[in-house]
């Protein structure tokens, strides 16, 4: 029986894509020519690459100029390339050349550990498509201006992705030189240690961008730079998701202090999401702050760190200043407060000795903002009193 190829389309849509799934769409290469046409846009759509597989993948795709192979049009079929589980397969400039062919339809890339380097810059800049780039798995270091430089000719690129130890300049780049991300991007995090120079040109660049959300890790970063690049987002951030490394001490006044700052100064907040580290009586500013201020936030996560001694632990005082914000309008489109981690929660429970229903308190001020599906949420379930 003969199935038209839209048909055929449909159907192969329902088939996951992932491990499971590329095995069926190789099967069903093998049926016939017309399912074959169908199933190869989707076995090559978003690749599942690992360790044992990439051999073949990478041959497929970059056959050896000495072999007599006539260059495969399958890399206008690949949309997603997620490399990350690669650690030592292939090497720099096998990753380069695979990335140079697929940079026709490209969209999503995920670059692996050990195996990207500065030979993939060039072809990387040649992903016109491109919209999200995550390069938090790279080990070697990357120069910040190199990366700069690179990013602003995609100018479809949505959501970028970082981790390394960033290095100030490269040979023969100017101080002076604005580098900025594309007009384009609207989502950024940042993860490890940048150098000085290197940090002041990212954050100044991040500073001058459309970013809305942005994710990043404090700890022996320059909290300056940061804060100035943050503060000249402060009409357009939306979404603002704070870690701290293992190596930050909770005797940093600064780390502490730059919260109520950031929440004080982004107008536009609606989801903040901080480390316990930093949920202190600090958090809202109530001192000095006009009775009609209101938070834009409607979101509030509070999350684990990777921190092994966490202080200060929950106090009652600090709940008491949060229902006070809700109750006094300045929190009134809170909708939820979002407890990630089961050991917080314990925490949370334990603190009801020393100030009893103190969790209740603020379910209630939260239940009297009158906001559709908002509440207290400890560890994924609501809290119900």
């Amino acid at each position: 029986m003969h199935l038209p190829p839209e048909i055929l389309d449909q159907i192969f849509q329902y088939i996951s894509i992932g491990y499971r799934g590329q095995l069926d769409h190789w099967s069903f290469c093998l049926v016939s020519r017309s399912w074959y046409a169908s199933a190869i846009k989707r076995l090559y759509h978003s690749p599942s690459i690992i360790g044992k597989n990439f051999d073949a993948f990478s041959r497929t795709l970059c056959p050896s100029v000495n072999a007599s192979i006539r260059r495969t049009e399958l890399a206008l079929f690949v949309y997603r390339l997620d490399m990350s589980r690669l650690v030592y397969n292939g090497s720099k400039s096998l990753t380069a050349r695979v990335l140079g062919r697929v940079k026709g339809q490209l969209e999503v890339f995920i670059a692996p550990a050990a195996t990207f380097s500065l030979l993939a810059f060039s072809a990387l800049a040649k992903c016109v498509n491109l919209r999200t780039l995550n390069l938090e798995y790279v080990i070697e270091r990357i120069d910040a201006v190199l990366l700069l430089r690179t990013v602003e000719k995609l100018h479809n690129l949505h959501a970028l992705s970082l981790r390394t130890a960033w290095a100030a300049s490269i040979t023969g780049s100017k101080k002076e030189d604005v580098l900025d991300f594309p007009a384009s991007l609207r989502q950024l995090s940042i993860t490890g240690v940048c150098e000085p120079d290197g940090e002041i040109l990212l954050y100044g660049a991040m500073g001058r961008s459309k970013i809305h959300t942005l994710s990043i890790m404090l700890g022996g970063t320059e909290l300056q730079a940061l804060s100035r690049a943050v503060f000249m987002l402060n009409q357009k951030l939306k979404r603002l998701h704070l870690d701290i490394s293992a190596r930050t001490t909770t005797s940093d006044a600064n780390l502490i202090l730059l919260v109520p700052d950031l929440l004080y100064h982004c107008h536009v907040l609606e989801e903040l999401s901080i480390p316990l580290v930093c949920f202190s009586n600090v958090f809202f500013i109530t001192s000095g702050l006009a009775p009609d201020h209101v938070y834009n936030l409607r979101q509030l996560t509070i999350h684990q760190t990777q921190m092994e001694v966490i202080e200060p632990l929950f106090y009652s005082n600090e709940w008491e200043q949060l229902v006070a914000n809700i109750v006094s309008g300045h929190l009134q489109y809170l909708e939820e407060v979002v407890i990630e981690d089961e050991k917080d929660v314990r925490k949370l429970k334990e603190l009801e000795s020393e100030r009893p229903d103190c969790l209740g308190e603020l379910h209630d001020a939260l239940f009297d903002l009158k906001i559709e599906g908002s509440g207290l949420f400890l560890a994924g379930r609501e809290y119900e009193g």
